[in-house]
């Protein structure tokens, strides 16, 4: 059931989300990348 919704949100919101996604990634691998130098 679960893989259904999935299925269905992804067919929903085909490219929107999936920038989306894609930009949320890159932020979040830029602030750790900043967070590691920080610490190291």
């Amino acid at each position: 059931m679960m893989n259904k919704e999935t299925n269905i949100e992804i067919t929903t919101y085909p490219q929107t989300y999936q920038q989306l996604v894609n930009k949320l990634l890159f932020l979040w691998l830029q602030f750790t990348q900043v967070i590691n130098s920080l610490i190291l």
